[in-house]
């Protein structure tokens, strides 16, 4: 049995001018450089769990955007110090996995570790979602209020969709901050 797909995507996405964000939010959100080695660089272990990685029938505006009908799904939590910071969620057409052969053997290693590593990566607008309490997260559960961010990514031609949630111990544990 496959494991459900978190709804993130539907959120109502829109560009960042268009938020007031405090300070220490928007330096988080906007930030254009790898969130994998931004954690890395926290006082404290970091870990990444992974949640899901499957294959899924792409949501109707993600396949008419890359006029493929599956993509690879895959969901993890990354931590620092014991604490879940982030929530991700990438979609990878087929064709771009097929094409970046790493991306099909990820299991526990963080998207961030290869895609940032690629001279020709482009990273799209970043949007940004407010989700009001309540939403729930595998392995997390209900959550408070938070934000997150999405970005397209092109690396060899190829597009993948990463999208970010920044869960409340990211700004709220003195360890990670």
């Amino acid at each position: 049995m496959s494991a459900e797909v978190s709804q993130i995507w539907r959120a109502h996405w829109q560009p960042a001018s268009e938020l007031k964000l405090a300070v220490s939010v928007r330096d988080w959100l906007l930030n254009t450089e790898s969130l994998t080695a931004r954690l890395k660089a926290l006082p404290g272990e970091f870990c990444l769990h992974l949640c899901m990685e499957q294959s899924v029938l792409l949501p109707a505006e993600l396949a008419t955007r890359w006029q493929c009908p599956e993509a690879i799904v895959r969901e993890v939590v990354l931590s620092v110090a014991n604490v879940p910071c982030i929530y991700a969620q990438s979609f990878m057409p087929l064709a771009t996995v097929q094409a970046l052969a790493p991306l099909a053997t990820l299991g526990e290693k963080p998207l961030g570790e290869f895609i940032f590593q690629q001279p020709d990566l482009q990273r799209g607008e970043i949007e940004i979602a407010h989700f009001a309490a309540g939403l729930c997260l595998p392995t997390l559960g209900v959550q408070d209020e938070l934000y997150g961010r999405r970005s397209l990514f092109t690396l060899r031609d190829q597009q993948l969709l990463v999208q970010e949630l920044f869960l409340p111990g990211l700004f709220t544990s003195c360890s990670v901050i």
